[in-house]
């Protein structure tokens, strides 16, 4: 991936301008990507490329998350959400009632990713 800036006025345009005709602060055009001619030879290197990326990285592709992982951030979520909820609950009922934050997307979210880690550790 190239880095997209304006020929014009040299500003840095990022990702947003990948596909603009035209720089949007000085409206100058901007050059356009060539389409590939062998879109089969621009599929191998673009495949030796990740596959090099990844060897680099040591994240093999298509690897599933660990046990661990998945029991250390599931109980993270799991924990933020009772904290949360804990929180405002007694923020409210200091107050003497009133509404309060139930977090149950991070429970249930926590919950299950720790659960699955969990048994992904028992087999």
């Amino acid at each position: 991936m190239s880095v997209i800036t304006c020929p014009a006025c040299n500003a840095y345009l990022g990702l947003a301008a990948a596909g603009a005709a035209e720089c949007p602060r000085c409206s100058a055009p901007l050059p356009t990507a060539q389409p590939p001619a062998n879109k089969k030879a621009w599929a191998a290197r673009r495949a030796a490329k990740r596959a090099e990326c990844n060897e680099r990285n040591n994240d093999p592709v298509g690897e599933p998350p660990s046990a661990e992982r998945d029991v250390v951030v599931g109980g993270l979520w799991l924990c933020g959400g009772l904290a949360v909820t804990a929180i405002s609950y007694s923020v409210a009922e200091e107050q003497g009632g009133g509404r309060f934050i139930l977090a149950w997307g991070a429970i249930l979210f926590g919950g299950a990713q720790f659960l699955r880690g969990l048994v992904k550790m028992s087999s």
